[in-house]
């Protein structure tokens, strides 16, 4: 070799390892096979690493910026790869915010984040592999610049109220005698509530003031303050509120969230095709008049929300010859005036067994590759859980669904395959086999993306449902308690993440005060449980309280209340 000439450097580790690092004159050139030395006249050095694994690699992260009013949606989607041939089996998103952070836990690429708090975000991604070696990247816009988000709270913020309504005349209608609605204030200044009530015609009744203090929490019984039994009511709150209703007939209590308006179609997850033992029907709401379509398999009605609400018989859209795999269905928002814009919606549905228990559970705008079953009940002589989970899709979706005991062993994997368009309808027992009876809680994977809904149900009678969630957060609420000698509440909550997970668990009050705080330490995929008034057993619960939780990790967090002699439940999931 001469002075001048070039020289190449090939570098080839032994079978079994990789190439971590390659240093040239002692500063990094990355995981280079080869290396060439140009023009050579002085002494050079070359040093390579190697390692069996090697750290997963980001290719892109991506997010819109965005400076956008209360309540606020935004996608996140990250591309990576396992240079060592592995598989990418998390994706950890950190929302970090000026004065609040959240970190949510997803298991495909992608994640549909719900701000409830004004602040300035910006988003960080960290990608796990299956040797648990990570890599982390923050989003960037189509600009090239650091995704930021900037959510302002409202001037106001504006929900439809179910109010109770009389029989429909049909055969077939669930009468709902009572609503109850409970509205928490998530922030820390005082949030005013205006409720305003409309006649048929859309003419202004009456107008109701009220306050929430910060993290306080305000009940709306309807058999109270609506004494005149005006068919419509408004609220709007002065700020972001996290709002839900409770539905009570003359045998059953059904409880669903009031979602944001996001979204001008909802999806219908699951309508009760025993049409001799169940009624189902669906609440749905707009800021404005609207006309709607509503698709049950090839089927499509139409029909005019006159004013802000309107309440549809489901049963009818299901005809003479039913398709189990078909019973789920869209509502959707349109408009026949050329220069008019079709609405957002908002709703839920409740199915009604034999007139005595039934289930509510919210519609929703759209679904996600991971679904979480955070609790099947073990005790299999008293509960029975179902499930539906639907795919709206061209395609067949392939469902994994993993299973697990409360401490954190792997029970079983089941393979499931769902048909382009259909829905899969099952007993746990039916769906999972054997491990069913020893499973007590489980994750969804799915190539497409879906949604689903999780009954229990026991042999008086008692039903209670909820939608699947698809994300576990730091924080939640869970909203609704009932008191009584007859009464039950309980509460699981469960850690699908590597790590263990210290949670607190607040009782609070109606006024935003902290009644009662526990510490659960939550090791790596368990789920905890409890009775409410034995986990608080310092203090007396009352009907107005809440429970909210914070964590170290993400966890998913439920709620399921009812009667000692089992013959209505309601229930809900952790929301933020």
């Amino acid at each position: 070799m001469n002075q001048g000439d070039n020289i190449t450097f090939t570098i080839t580790p032994d079978n079994g390892y990789f190439i971590a690092d390659v240093k040239v004159d002692n500063q990094s050139v990355g995981r280079v096979e080869t290396y060439t030395f140009e023009n050579i006249n002085s002494d050079h050095t070359i040093e390579a690493t190697f390692a069996t694994t090697l750290p997963p690699e980001i290719t892109k992260a991506e997010g819109q910026s965005l400076n956008r009013t209360l309540p606020v949606k935004a996608v996140f989607s990250c591309e990576a790869y396992d240079p060592d041939g592995g598989d990418i089996v998390q994706y950890i998103w950190q929302i970090n915010g000026t004065n609040f952070s959240d970190t949510v836990t997803t298991y495909n690429n992608t994640c549909t984040y719900e701000f409830t708090e004004a602040d300035t975000y910006h988003i960080v991604v960290t990608v796990v592999d299956d040797e648990g070696e990570t890599a982390s990247k923050a989003l960037k816009d189509n600009m090239g610049n650091d995704v930021e988000i900037v959510v302002n709270n409202p001037q106001n913020y504006s929900v439809v109220l179910p109010l109770p309504v009389a029989n429909s005349g049909k055969n077939k209608s669930i009468n709902f005698t009572d609503t109850v609605s409970g509205i928490i204030n998530p922030g820390n200044q005082t949030v005013n509530l205006t409720i305003t009530y409309y006649d048929e015609n859309g003419n202004t009744m009456d107008e109701q003031t009220y306050t929430v203090p910060g993290k306080g929490k305000f009940i709306y019984n309807a058999a109270t303050y609506n004494q005149s039994n005006y068919p419509y009511a408004m609220m709007v709150a002065s700020g972001y509120v996290l709002t839900y209703s409770r539905v009570i007939t003359d045998s059953g209590q059904m409880t669903s969230y009031l979602m944001p308006n996001y979204s001008e179609k909802l999806y219908i997850p699951h309508i009760a095709e025993e049409t001799d033992y169940w009624e189902t029907e669906m609440f749905v709401s707009s800021l404005q008049p609207t006309d709607l379509k509503v698709k049950v398999n090839t089927k499509e009605n139409q029909y005019t929300m006159s004013l802000y609400s309107t309440i549809i018989n489901l049963e009818e859209m299901l005809g003479s010859d039913v398709d189990e795999a078909k019973t789920w269905g869209s509502v959707e928002s349109y408009t026949s005036n050329p220069f008019g814009n079709p609405s957002n919606l908002s709703g839920f549905e409740v199915f009604q067994h034999n007139n005595t228990d039934g289930a509510g559970v919210e519609l929703q705008s759209e679904g996600s590759s991971t679904l979480f079953i955070p609790h099947i009940p073990e005790e299999t002589d008293i509960f029975w859980t179902g499930f539906a989970i639907v795919n709206p899709n061209g395609e067949d979706a392939h469902l994994k669904v993993d299973l697990y005991t409360k401490d954190g062993e792997k029970v079983s994997t089941v393979d499931l395959t769902i048909p382009a368009g259909s829905k899969l309808k099952g007993l746990a027992g039916d769906l999972f086999g054997e491990a069913y009876g020893n499973a007590e809680w489980g994750i969804i994977r799915s190539d497409q993306s879906i949604f689903g809904i999780e009954i229990y149900g026991t042999v008086a009678n008692g039903i209670c449902g909820y939608s699947l969630p698809s994300l576990a957060n730091t924080e939640g609420y869970l909203p609704a308690l009932v008191t009584g000698d007859n009464y039950w509440n309980g509460i699981a909550v469960t850690n699908p993440t590597e790590h263990d997970a210290t949670v607190n668990i607040y009782l609070m009050s109606s006024d935003g005060t902290v009644k009662s705080h526990k510490e659960v330490q939550l090791g790596s995929m368990k789920r905890f449980k409890s009775v409410v008034k034995d986990f608080f057993e310092d203090v007396q619960i009352d009907s107005t309280d809440y429970i909210y939780y914070q964590s170290t990790e993400p966890v998913i967090g439920i709620e399921v209340s009812g009667d000692l002699d089992r013959t209505f439940m309601f229930s809900l999931f952790g929301r933020k």
